[in-house]
């Protein structure tokens, strides 16, 4: 039987999902789309997620530590920060402690590939209910 994942996993999952929800898909050049969250992660964490304030740096440093996040550009005071969310956090991201580099190109290129991926299932998707009901 494996051991449970600690509960910094979990709330690493529900800051992720809370940052999803909210972040917009954002072309830069040729390349594939970028997934860009902007706010202020403090309010966040702390407010949106209900999450006690201890735990802000142990999640961001996880999910930044993991791949997950890259900050694009620091807030303060009224001004938010944006954050690049690149991959979803998984277990074997978390279990990875130091093997896993913040921003690598592999983490990038993972998210990257998750996104196109989810993008084409939703094409997939809306083609088999077109097919259907032109077959109707």
């Amino acid at each position: 039987m494996t051991d449970p994942m600690p509960q910094m996993f979990n709330h690493c999952v529900q800051v992720y999902n809370a940052m999803h929800k909210t972040a917009e898909l954002v072309q830069n050049g040729e390349g594939p789309p970028r997934r860009i969250w902007t706010g202020f992660l403090t309010k966040l964490i702390n407010e949106d997620c209900k999450l006690a304030v201890p735990y802000f740096t142990g999640v961001r440093n996880n999910l930044m530590r993991m791949g997950c996040i890259a900050q694009i550009t620091r807030g303060g005071g009224t001004h938010p920060s944006i954050w690049e969310l690149i991959t979803a956090p998984t277990e074997e991201l978390f279990n990875a402690k130091g093997k896993v580099r913040t921003n690598s190109k592999a983490s990038q290129l993972q998210g990257q590939l998750a996104d196109v991926n989810t993008r084409l299932e939703r094409v997939e998707r809306m083609l088999a209910n077109l097919a259907s009901e032109e077959a109707s």
